[in-house]
């Protein structure tokens, strides 16, 4: 009976102090950071393919090669 409350009471504090009961679905935005994660990971990608093409190496005009790929990496996503 004892764990049973206490149980009870940690579910009851959880709920107030998350919010949790505020919200119909508390994991219904997950699917968003899930793509998010998804679109994350495929424009790197195709950066770390960008730069195996380019290599790493500073080139003669004294530009590094992934600079200007980085600038701005997270726009648009």
């Amino acid at each position: 009976e004892q764990a049973a409350e206490i149980a009870l009471r940690t579910q009851q504090v959880l709920m107030e102090e998350t919010g949790v009961a505020n919200v119909a679905d508390p994991l219904g935005g997950s699917w968003y950071v899930e793509q998010l994660t998804d679109r994350i990971e495929a424009e790197a990608e195709k950066i770390f393919d960008q730069i195996k093409e380019r290599g790493t190496r500073a080139h003669p005009d004294g530009q590094h090669p992934i600079g200007p790929m980085t600038s701005g990496i997270l726009r648009g996503i």
